[in-house]
């Protein structure tokens, strides 16, 4: 006499737990160098030249070139939230194709999450939520926009030459 309450079909809905976390780090180093050497000379002109003649040597060049770099790149990031999502579409083989969006406006910023990927029906557990880690073909999007996304990202040209100019 139990009821399933777990999403199975189009339009079900189901609760997504999000426990992502990100690190990543690069490091690496480039040495290049290169020389070049050219030289022309003029060993007879209507006549023979003297060594001490300045016409001798026309042209004497010598260069060299390198490039000793390095870098170190590391990343951190987490985001561990629940919030509600839909089944879109049942494939075929019984998977289960889910979206998920919520967005969040507090203190002058608006922060917009995106989720959509592949679930198995035998996954949900029986309070019909679904782990982020159990997805497949996650896609997660994050986008945050208002006053802390204005001032921690760098204007276009236009603005930073007007902010130049016109200086309060």
């Amino acid at each position: 006499m139990a009821a399933d309450a777990r999403a199975m079909r189009p339009h079900d809905l189901i609760s997504v737990v999000v426990s992502e976390n990100l690190a990543a780090s690069t490091d690496g180093s480039v040495k290049n160098s290169r020389a070049s050497n050219a030289s022309s000379q003029i060993s007879g002109l209507i006549g023979t030249l003297h060594p001490g003649n300045a016409l001798q040597n026309l042209v004497n060049q010598t260069s060299a070139a390198g490039l000793n770099a390095q870098g170190t790149s590391a990343t951190n990031s987490s985001l561990t939230t629940t919030f509600g999502g839909e089944v879109v579409d049942v494939l075929p083989n019984g998977v289960l194709v889910i979206e998920a969006a919520r967005e969040v406006e507090f203190s002058q910023q608006t922060q917009t999450i995106v989720l959509r990927g592949l679930v198995r029906p035998e996954d949900i557990s029986q309070q019909n939520q679904i782990l982020s880690t159990a997805i497949s073909s996650l896609e997660l999007e994050v986008r945050g926009k208002g006053i802390i996304m204005d001032y921690t990202h760098r204007p276009n040209l236009i603005v930073r030459l007007l902010e130049r100019i016109l200086v309060f």
